[in-house]
């Protein structure tokens, strides 16, 4: 699928960097196709050399003009109440903490149409899906990149909106159905 987009990124300062994207998703051409919109923007921040942070958002929406979403330092969660409209908006971040040249922790989480309710139900509510992974890379003694591991762990968290059952496709063997 094709995309055509205006990007750019800034860096206000040696730690901060932004991204930003907004496009079409489809074929502007053919009028047939199902066209659709596209909005990203992502905060890079290192506060320490030994830790990074990356907030992101983004959204898709139908073809037609929203200011709200683009805007690339606006929140796209709260443009989406602004327009009046549900729009499938994700969100999410990655976290890493590194320790030279030994290892590199890593986390990183997806939130899909996430409908915000108190922390106790964020993760259990019908339709919040997320998703996460979290991982270590590690390194020789003497910083050499030929022996570095990728252990990782990944889990998708899904609530089908039609699902009619509770038991696990076989398919989903590493995946964990929440209704």
């Amino acid at each position: 699928r094709p995309i055509e987009a205006f990007a750019g990124s800034i860096q206000p300062g040696a730690r901060w960097k932004f991204h930003f994207l907004d496009g079409t998703l489809g074929n502007w051409w053919n009028a047939e196709a199902e066209q659709k919109m596209l909005s990203i923007h992502r905060l890079e921040w290192n506060p320490w050399d030994w830790l990074y942070l990356s907030p992101w958002e983004s959204v898709v929406y139908a073809k037609r003009l929203e200011l709200s979403y683009l805007n690339p330092i606006g929140s796209y969660f709260m443009g989406q109440h602004t327009n009046g409209d549900l729009d499938n908006i994700a969100f999410g971040g990655e976290a890493a903490v590194t320790i030279r040249p030994y290892f590199r922790f890593y986390f990183s989480l997806f939130l899909d149409e996430i409908v915000l309710v108190p922390l106790s139900r964020l993760f259990t509510r019908p339709n919040n899906q997320f998703a996460w992974q979290a991982g270590l890379k590690g390194g020789s003694v003497a910083g050499e990149r030929n022996l570095t591991a990728y252990p990782a762990v990944t889990n998708v968290y899904l609530s089908p909106h039609a699902a009619a059952t509770t038991a696990s496709p076989p398919w989903a063997a590493a995946t964990t159905w929440v209704y």
